[in-house]
C-alpha cells in the first residue's frame, strides 16, 4: 500500500476512536476496534515470510465488505 494512503487511513481511524464506525444487525463496532483490526492485519502482513507479496484493497461502505 502506498505509504501516504496508509498514513491517511491511520489518521482517519484515530479521529474519534470511541465513535460508532460499523453498525450491523444490532452489533456496533467503534473506530478503535476497526483500528485494532487494521493493525492486526498489518502485523500479519509484515510478519509474513513472503516479503514483497502484493495485497489488494477494496474500500466500500457496505456490511459484507467490512465484516470481520
Amino acid at each position: 500500500m502506498n505509504l501516504l494512503l496508509a498514513e491517511r487511513i491511520r489518521e482517519v481511524l484515530a479521529l474519534e476512536p470511541s465513535s460508532e464506525a460499523i453498525v450491523f444487525e444490532n452489533t456496533t463496532h467503534s473506530w478503535s476496534y476497526v483500528s485494532a483490526v487494521v493493525e492486526g492485519m498489518n502485523r500479519a502482513l509484515v510478519d509474513d515470510e513472503s516479503p514483497g507479496c502484493a495485497v489488494g484493497l477494496i474500500m466500500r461502505n457496505r456490511p459484507p465488505h467490512v465484516a470481520v
